[in-house]
């Protein structure tokens, strides 16, 4: 049996219209990786390959985020900002297409399984 390959790769690319309201809550976000201190930014928008509208969803997607309290705890914070800010970090889905055997051209995909059907 040959293993499984993969089509397509994405990261979650955050531009600085879904990192605003975020950032409201948590100031600076950072990581230490080998005693190296790592701050996360915003991705610019030229680097967006993929969206996913989810704003009539955005209600739904918070939901789901509360419910990993007990792996983030972090995310308790996010309570505090309004239905208008979390519309607009729950709404947009950004992503950047890392790898594709399926596609790669320049055009904005719509859908994350565009080209796998």
């Amino acid at each position: 049996m040959s293993p499984h390959q993969v089509k397509k790769l994405y990261y979650t690319a955050w531009t600085d219209r879904v990192w605003a309201p975020y950032q409201k809550v948590f100031k600076v976000l950072s990581s230490t990786v080998d005693e190296v201190r790592r701050l996360s930014v915003s991705w610019p928008e030229w680097s967006v390959t993929t969206t996913a509208d989810a704003y009539d969803h955005w209600e739904t997607v918070w939901q789901a985020v509360r419910c990993h309290r007990s792996q983030i705890a972090q995310y308790a914070r996010l309570g505090e900002l309004s239905p208008e800010d979390h519309r607009a970090l729950w709404g947009p889905q950004e992503y950047y297409r890392v790898f594709s055997l399926v596609n790669g051209g320049r055009e904005l995909e719509r859908d994350l399984f565009q080209g796998l059907r």
